[in-house]
């Protein structure tokens, strides 16, 4: 068997540091004024499923309704949010819901695989919570249950070079650098 360890550094026993850099050897003005300017409007989180049957056949009226059923269960589709198919583009189809708190774009690509990007927005406190997310996933793949998620990601999205959720902004005195 061939092993490759591409970029795996060369452990060396011997190996001390010449210079030990401390936080104030650093000028941490910019990252400061970007802690600072952050300012996240949205939660979004990114799921990607796969069909783990390998008899098991999608039909895109499946994936429409686990999408309609999964978008109930947070309450976004009671007439709050219209479904849009797109089922010109290949193999799968491309579904695209928008409502006044959030939004949701599912990719099928006419195989064993999905895309969901679930957005909501920062004001909007009916939707924008983790458990609303959770029960999107759950209710979809139970409308779908030879799908298993393969990778979630969470992330704010926002202006200011936005990298954290609201609760990990801290105001300017809270900050340990100040």
């Amino acid at each position: 068997m061939e092993e490759v360890l591409g970029g795996t550094p060369t452990y060396d026993p011997e190996f001390s540091p010449n210079h030990e850099y401390k936080p104030d050897d650093y000028n941490q003005t910019s990252s400061l004024e970007q802690m600072i300017s952050q300012r996240p409007l949205e939660f979004q989180t990114i799921f990607q499923l796969e069909v783990t049957a390998p008899e098991s056949v999608l039909q895109r009226d499946e994936v429409r309704n686990a999408v309609e059923q999964a978008l109930s269960a947070i309450y976004a589709f009671d007439g709050l949010a219209n479904l849009e198919e797109f089922s010109d583009l290949g193999d799968g189809c491309l579904l695209i819901a928008l409502w006044s708190g959030g939004g949701v774009v599912v990719i099928w690509d006419g195989r064993k695989h999905i895309d969901i990007n679930l957005r909501s927005f920062k004001g909007n406190k009916k939707y924008f919570d983790k458990k609303n997310f959770n029960k999107f996933e759950k209710k979809f793949i139970e409308q779908l249950s030879s799908m298993k998620t393969i990778l979630r990601d969470e992330q704010p999205r926002g202006y200011g070079r936005v990298i954290n959720f609201p609760q990990d902004i801290k105001n300017k005195p809270d900050l340990l650098w100040v």
